[in-house]
This record gives structure tokens, sequence and C-alpha cells, in this order.
């Protein structure tokens, strides 16, 4: 590895550093929002006859009262007790074994998912929050920037790569996407896929002008193809 090499893999990992606690700091900042939202997800019981009324209904009522437990523990950062449990209440795991075809089983895979990744937890991170599905476009991407974060601490930069462009996408907005793009590029540089990683930059460049991502973006798409023998 020639020491232009080794600088330039420095930088990244500086970048990404940054980028890490961008997206931490966007977190904290709008916990409450987004902890509203997560909660909303199992609010509304859609009340069809038969089996949705007398069997569906009644699980997704009694799961909601146990997850209610999961979320508290969640909003003040008590991770192990998600997923562990208390040895009194149910934590986030029974919930998705006995009530996985509900929409608290569901989000009790996003809840255990975030606790792995917070505890070093970084596969079964993974399992959790690709498991997890929802329509909203902020939950879901939240839970594939996360986790794409854990594949990056697996050292998957190509999967953490795809993924957090995925979750850019998926919900374009000028506060988390050109994060995730970043991320993204700069993961495609680690992964030696140069050609993507200038992709994700001028995504940035060309879209999100007024970001702090822009500021010095030139710089990241000239390295990338400097790299990748793309320069004229």
């Amino acid at each position: 590895m020639t020491k232009k090499h080794e600088q330039d893999e420095l930088d990244i990992d500086k970048a990404l550093q940054q980028e890490f606690t961008r997206a931490e700091n966007f977190f904290n900042s709008n916990r409450k929002t987004i902890l509203y939202v997560l909660a909303g997800l199992v609010i509304g019981v859609v009340g069809y006859v038969g089996y949705t009324e007398m069997i569906q209904k009644p699980a997704e009522q009694e799961a909601q009262t146990y997850l209610s437990v999961v979320q508290k523990q969640f909003e003040v950062d008590s991770f192990n007790l998600v997923v562990n449990g208390n040895g009194t209440d149910l934590s986030a795991l029974d919930i998705i074994d006995d009530f996985g075809s509900t929409k608290a089983g569901n989000l009790a895979h996003f809840y255990a998912g975030r606790s792995y990744l917070a505890m070093g937890q970084f596969e079964e991170a993974v399992d959790h929050l690709k498991s997890f599905k929802s329509d909203d476009k902020i939950v879901s991407s939240l839970a594939m920037g996360l986790a794409a974060d854990a594949q990056s601490e697996l050292g998957q930069h190509g999967e953490a790569a795809d993924l957090y462009m995925k979750a850019a996408l998926n919900d374009d907005n000028a506060m988390t996407a050109p994060i995730l793009l970043k991320k993204a590029g700069l993961h495609y540089e680690k992964a030696g896929d140069f050609e993507k990683a200038v992709r994700a930059y001028t995504r940035i460049q060309e879209e999100y002008k007024e970001t702090p991502e822009f500021a010095e973006i030139v710089k990241y798409i000239n390295r990338a193809k400097a790299r990748g023998g793309m320069l004229d």
C-alpha cells in the first residue's frame, strides 16, 4: 500500500466518523419526533370482521401492551433490557417470538436491532433491522441506515454502501439524504467501487448544495475519480 493510498484510507475513515457523529446528532436532536412516529406505527388496528376482529385485533392489542414496556426502556437507552428483558415483562425478542405477525411484533424488530447496534452485536443488529418493515419513509430509511452502520462495523463495505444508497433514495430529504449519500460514497471507496462512489458524491453536488456535505464534495469526487482512473 502506497503512502498516498494509506492517506486516502485515513481520510475516508475520518470522514466516516464525522458522518456517524452527524447522524447520531440528528437522531438525538429529533429523538422525540422519531420515537413519536415509531409509537404511531402500532396505533390503530384495522377492524375487519372474522379472523381480524376475533383473533388478530386482540393479539395486536395484547402485543401493544407488552411493547409499551420495551418502548419505555428504549427511550432511556436501556438497550440490554430491551433485548433481554427484566425478568418480569416480555422483551423485544419475546414479543417477536410470540406476536411476530402483529404491528407490535414488527416494530419490536426495530427496537431490538437498534439496541443490538448500541451493544456492539452487529450481526444481530443487521438481522433485526432488515426484518423490520414500514411504509413510513422516514422510519424505513432510518432502519436501513442503521443496518448499514452495523454492516460497516462488520467490514461489509459494499453491502453497507448499497444500503446507504437505498436509504437515501427512499427518503430524499435534505436533512438525512446527504449524510446517507456521503456514507455510501465513502463505503464504495473502501470497497474499491470508485464509479459508484462518484455517483453518490455527484448526487450531493447536484441536489444538496445547501448542506454541510456539499462543502468539500468536489474533493471527494476528484479523489474517487483519481483512485478509479477516471481523471482526464
